[in-house]
């Protein structure tokens, strides 16, 4: 449809408005600013235009759900805005359209799904052990914390682990695979991770293999690393949350002593061992940041990580926050919804005229990349992603300890979707997670006007019994995406150029 005058529009947004669920036209679109400089985003197209002052205070007043036409008619006079020539802009882009969702799934989606499930899975994430040897303050795994497991003593036979390679054999992607390993502390069970390994090599040895743990290191000794060295195709994500005292703080033993020093020194041989062998592994740190929250913290990680001598020349590390509801109250200070500190740190940096292919924290542009590779549309269209979400047991699978399936290893307790005997159970991923988590959260998507950029997955929405709704994480998600926006604009108007790397940049 075209609006032919600024009557049609405002009926247009006033019909919208009265078939949504919060009765308002909030789902319709967001202005946001930078350095003095507008912009509207619009949910329909997922386009974003630039406004001048007087076009911004018209589009205001329209998806504010202003009806009044005199009213509109005079501030666009006002304003200096030519009325006749905005509707044609508006119409030739096809903006302020919105969008409606009666489901999160679609019958293009379901065949989307059952598409993906016949390709088979390109992930397996194995389980190896429940225990550990440190006792981190912020972990997922202690009783404490209700979406997750403590720490067991249960350990992943070699059974178990190989009847896992049979089944990516079997039924996964045949044209590669990624084997991840996590527990509790993968190195715990070294030797059933290097039978994994040569196993896995053994049975999927036409298919491009890739490798990859995430360790504390404390217990790498020089032969692991050298084992690590020949593997080939290995990513291992290092836990280290930054120079001594603030690594201490928070990551100890259990007998309470920090680790910083037995960390340190692993995660040099480890570089220096990859070296060795031609920069054999990927390695790279995720940092967790925790109270007391500050600016110059932020800052001493990035210098601790940046200043690094003997890392490879690409590496990179990410920082994030402890998940929700980990952090024991004593300790908590400040909740990281309410910390300013790391997005004005990274604000900061991004407004800085320095060459992004030199960023180190990984996080800096990984954020920028979903507005970057958004898909925009010449029509206003009424697709939805399903949210952040994957096709459960399609892109990844993991396995417990015990040989049960559930979506990814980030999730914690949730409803399982099979098992190592019996495969994967088709009608439980469509109950909770899809049927069930549409049914949950279709009414706020259908007013939110960040659905088709939102990153919220069923990490933070689901539990043993299913579907949670908790729209805290909602707020968040909204506030990073229009940051995110602001960033990502500022960087296009002063130094387009420099968004080129966001193009390979691949997250998965």
């Amino acid at each position: 449809m075209h609006f032919e005058d600024l009557s049609y529009i405002v009926d247009y947004i006033h019909k919208y408005s009265e078939e949504k669920p919060s009765k308002t036209p909030n789902s319709i679109g967001k202005i946001f600013s930078e350095h003095g400089v507008s912009y509207f985003y619009d949910s329909g197209t997922n386009k974003v235009v630039m406004l001048d002052e007087g076009t911004l205070k018209f589009i205001e007043c329209l998806i504010a759900g202003d009806n009044n036409l005199s009213n509109l008619e005079r501030i666009a006079m006002l304003n200096d805005v030519d009325i006749e020539k905005t509707i044609s802009f508006i119409n030739e882009e096809d903006l302020l359209k919105g969008f409606c969702l009666t489901h999160l799934y679609s019958e293009n989606y379901l065949e989307h799904v059952e598409n993906q499930m016949k390709n088979g899975t390109s992930q397996l994430i194995l389980e190896l052990t429940g225990k550990c040897n440190m006792r981190c303050r912020y972990c997922i795994y202690h009783d404490g914390y209700p979406q997750n497991r403590s720490f067991t003593s249960k350990r992943m036979s070699k059974e178990t682990a190989l009847n896992a390679i049979d089944f990516i054999k079997d039924h996964g992607d045949q044209q590669e695979a990624f084997i991840t390993f996590y527990g509790g502390e993968p190195l715990l069970e070294f030797d059933l991770l290097k039978d994994v390994i040569e196993y896995a090599k053994k049975e999927l040895g036409e298919r491009n293999l890739f490798f990859s743990f995430t360790t504390n290191l404390s217990l790498l000794t020089a032969d692991m690393a050298e084992y690590f060295a020949r593997v080939g195709n290995l990513s291992i994500m290092c836990s280290i949350d930054g120079p001594k005292e603030i690594h201490d703080a928070y990551r100890i033993y259990a007998n309470g002593k920090g680790s910083f020093d037995d960390v340190y020194r692993n995660f040099r041989l480890l570089n220096e061992k990859s070296k060795e062998h031609g920069n054999s592994i990927n390695i790279s740190v995720n940092a967790v940041y925790m109270p007391p929250f500050s600016y110059e913290k932020v800052e001493s990680i990035n210098q601790f990580f940046s200043g690094m001598d003997f890392t490879q020349e690409n590496f990179s590390y990410q920082m994030g926050y402890a998940a929700p509801g980990t952090v024991p109250k004593e300790l908590l200070t400040e909740s990281y919804y309410g910390d300013k500190s790391y997005r004005q740190w990274q604000d900061t940096k991004l407004q800085e005229n320095f060459d992004l292919k030199q960023v180190t924290q990984s996080g800096l542009l990984t954020d920028l990349v979903r507005i970057h590779s958004r898909m925009i549309t010449k029509k206003a269209n009424n697709y939805i992603p399903f949210n952040g979400c994957c096709v459960p047991g399609f892109r990844r699978l993991y396995v417990t300890t015990e040989g049960q399936f559930t979506p990814c290893e980030r999730i914690g307790n949730c409803p399982a979707i099979g098992n190592i005997e019996q495969g994967i159970d088709k009608e439980k991923i469509y109950k909770y997670y899809i049927y069930d988590f549409s049914h949950a959260w279709e009414s706020d998507c259908a007013d939110c006007w960040a659905a088709k950029l939102c990153s919220g997955c069923y990490v933070e929405r689901m539990n043993q019994a299913g579907v949670t709704h908790s729209k805290s994480q909602c707020v968040y998600i909204r506030d990073t995406l229009e940051r995110n926006l602001k960033n990502y604009h500022f960087l296009l108007r002063n130094s387009p150029e420099k968004l080129s790397i966001l193009n390979s940049i691949q997250t998965r």
